[in-house]
């Protein structure tokens, strides 16, 4: 996150500590995160397949911001990438890079590394 945050102007670095916390309240409820969101600011992305199953890309907006995540097992929420609103849709490359994350954390989960 400490990545993120140095791209990042101050204004979506305010936004971005104020979502998080945010995130982690309902998070902590054990609530899915979109049941507290509109459909505006958290949507599903993008889904790709890996190791037979289709996997689900997420995003939430939070002012300006946009924070990507995954659901894993037993509702881990994996962040896998947070960046100021460009366009609406994600870049090739962006997909490329989340779908690349999410499958090290899965691969990291089946042998109990994580």
């Amino acid at each position: 996150m400490f990545d993120w945050l140095d791209t990042m102007s101050k204004v979506d670095q305010k936004h971005f500590m104020s979502g998080m916390s945010t995130l982690l309240k309902i998070a902590n409820s054990g609530r899915t995160l979109q049941s507290h969101y509109d459909e505006q600011q958290c949507h599903e992305t993008h889904r790709f397949t890996y190791q037979g199953e289709e996997r689900v890309v997420w995003r939430i907006r939070i002012g300006d911001l946009r924070v990507l995540f995954y659901y894993g097992e037993n509702n881990i929420v994996f962040l896998t990438d947070a960046f100021p609103k460009h366009k609406d849709k994600l870049t090739v490359a962006q997909k490329k890079k989340t779908e690349k994350e999410i499958q090290a954390f899965i691969d990291a989960r089946e042998p109990q590394i994580i």
